[in-house]
């Protein structure tokens, strides 16, 4: 407390008195032209504080600057003193930081540098987008790489093929990392099919998964992820694996290959270079498609009728399409491959609807089929779907084939959706297939849309029906 009380000996000098808590009373004597340093250095040295530390706050909460004079103090008022004795200050001085702790410094270095490279978010359009990125978060970098580096590279791959997003005006809900382990439609895929699944599209662009890791959780190689990426966002408009579908890959990769891939300064750098160079490169990778024995024979043969495409078309690069309908796009690819693509065996003939392969095949009957007797006509298509080189197309082929022959009696099997992707996988690419049942009195019926399209069984022989069964396991039983 602050007296204006003089001592005779001390004039113009003021009292303050120091209460200190459990301590006795302290009276020091400065003169009023003094600067509250004074205070400071006292209340340091009597209670053993750090100076640094020291405050001293007075009425209403202000705080008492080292500068201000003594005398310009309320005289009325109590003084707070507040500090930090030497040895606490000496005690956390001298403990170790936590190593798993960041300052402020080396966050704001670590932002900076994160910066300088680019960043880990994605640089895409506001408009046409991949909406949201979801990792395996756990994956926290001891077996392989951490989620955080998962997550940029989701974002390398989103910034990547914005502009193609863009060109077709296409929005994805999410792009997700597929958890190896433990994704239940991928077990599904794989134990029915084999193989490894490297991707898939749910809902035509909900969401998309990249299998991003190999065995051993390291990630594949970028290239790899570019084309998985790019195939999946192909089903975005087309469902089957049909010459429409790799027509549109075909456009995707192009465009990906010419505007990112490094120019060769040894060469010429003209972009028709650049074309030739990137037709290429997809027509080798639809040629190594065709020849992969783990997609069905009609897959295979569409692969390989735009790789026939893209080997006769001139160095043009793929034309920019903006289609204001979603099918228009898979539309003008296929136009785009067939130009240039020569006319491939009947047998392998792929279409861009659903049923028309059902539809086109049916037509392409030999014209003395109709006036052979039915039983005849099916003992000749069961031979041929028995002749077939692939067992295993051959013999999922026979399995579709014998359950709708076996339960044609129930109205859920007289109406064999042409969109079903069992249908499609296993009879609908098999023409020999689409015959047997064209035999035994199966009929295309169109719909109002492509994707309602169904074979309608028209006239229920039970007869015709057991010899066409029995054709059919007899003679897989004799191949094998």
């Amino acid at each position: 407390k602050i007296s204006p009380r003089k001592r005779e000996s001390e004039m113009e000098k003021v009292c303050v008195r120091l209460r200190v808590p459990r301590g006795a009373e302290v009276s020091v004597w400065v003169s009023p032209n003094d600067r509250a340093s004074k205070l400071f250095e006292y209340v340091a040295a009597a209670e053993g504080l750090a100076a640094s530390t020291v405050k001293i706050v007075g009425k209403k909460g202000k705080r008492v600057s080292r500068e201000e004079r003594i005398g310009s103090l309320d005289v009325s008022s109590r003084l707070l003193v507040m500090g930090t004795s030497g040895e606490a200050v000496a005690a956390v001085q001298a403990a170790r930081s936590d190593p798993s702790l960041r300052s402020m410094e080396a966050e704001e270095e670590r932002e900076r540098r994160r910066r300088a490279v680019g960043g880990t978010s994605a640089r895409q359009d506001s408009a046409w987008k991949f909406r949201k990125f979801q990792v395996c978060e756990r994956f926290d970098g001891s077996s392989g790489p951490h989620s955080l580096e998962a997550l940029r590279l989701l974002h390398r791959l989103a910034s990547d093929v914005n502009f193609l997003l863009v060109r077709y005006r296409w929005n994805v809900g999410a792009l997700v990392e597929m958890d190896p382990r433990d994704d239940s439609y991928l077990k599904k895929r794989e134990a029915d099919d084999g193989g490894c699944l490297l991707g898939y599209n749910e809902n035509g662009g909900a969401r998309i998964y990249i299998r991003m890791r190999r065995e051993g959780d390291a990630f594949r190689e970028y290239d790899e992820l570019v084309q998985t990426l790019l195939h999946e966002l192909c089903h975005n408009v087309v469902g089957p694996h049909n010459a429409a579908f790799f027509a549109l890959y075909a456009d995707l990769r192009r465009a990906f290959l010419e505007r990112h891939k490094p120019r060769d300064d040894r060469v010429a750098t003209l972009d028709s270079t650049r074309r030739a160079d990137s037709r290429g490169t997809v027509e080798g990778e639809l040629a190594r498609e065709a020849g992969n024995s783990a997609i069905s024979a009609g897959e295979r043969a569409s692969a390989a009728l735009v790789a026939r495409a893209l080997h006769a078309m001139p160095d043009a690069a793929p034309e920019p399409t903006q289609p204001a309908d979603k099918t228009l796009v898979a539309a003008a690819a296929l136009r785009r491959a067939a130009a240039h693509s020569p006319a491939p065996p009947t047998s392998d003939r792929p279409d861009l609807s659903e049923g028309a392969r059902v539809e086109q095949r049916m037509e392409d009957v030999p014209d003395d089929a109709p006036g052979l007797p039915r039983a005849e006509r099916v003992r000749r298509a069961a031979e041929r779907i028995i002749s077939h080189p692939a067992a295993e197309d051959r013999r999922l082929a026979v399995d579709t084939l014998v359950t709708i022959l076996d339960n044609a009696a129930e109205p859920q099997f007289r109406r064999i959706r042409l969109a079903n992707k069992r249908f499609l996988r296993t009879v609908g690419n098999f023409p020999a297939a689409l015959d047997l049942l064209a035999a035994v009195g199966f009929e295309r019926r169109p719909a109002p849309t492509p994707a309602e399209d169904a074979l309608l069984l028209t006239t229920y022989d039970p007869d015709l029906l057991a010899l066409a069964r029995a054709a059919l396991l007899q003679g897989l039983t004799a191949a094998s």
